[in-house]
């Protein structure tokens, strides 16, 4: 497992409005991303209800980077207690299997219950 250890961390705060992160955060974050002198390896996200923002956080490694990389932030339903714990992990396994290359994920449940999760995806 040493292909994902990494000890640089890079933070960002985002809007996160109806149901999605604001496209000039993720443009920063792809360029952040794909720039040439780091390689991604994990990614963290925690969610702020009363200030509609989320706070990523990407974890990396400095090297020289000719990899692709993206970020996806997907509503997988509602969290109705623990005993739907099964159902949205059906949910966030058919969600995963329409993406390639997923590296890292992480994910979180807003004030109205609903479950996201982010997905750190090389291109």
């Amino acid at each position: 497992m040493s292909t994902q250890t990494h000890n640089h961390f890079k933070f960002f705060q985002v809007e996160f409005k109806n149901n999605r992160i604001e496209e000039e955060a993720k443009e920063q974050l792809k360029s952040f991303l794909n720039g040439n002198d780091i390689i991604a390896k994990s990614v963290g996200i925690e969610h702020l209800d009363n200030d509609q923002k989320v706070i990523i956080c990407i974890g990396y490694i400095k090297e020289e980077n000719n990899k692709t990389f993206d970020v996806e932030v997907i509503k997988i339903g509602k969290f109705e207690g623990y005993s739907s714990l099964l159902s949205l992990e059906e949910r966030m396994n058919k969600t995963a299997s329409s993406y390639s290359n997923i590296i890292c994920h992480e994910f979180f449940i807003d004030e109205e219950r609903d479950l996201y999760t982010i997905f750190l995806l090389e291109k």
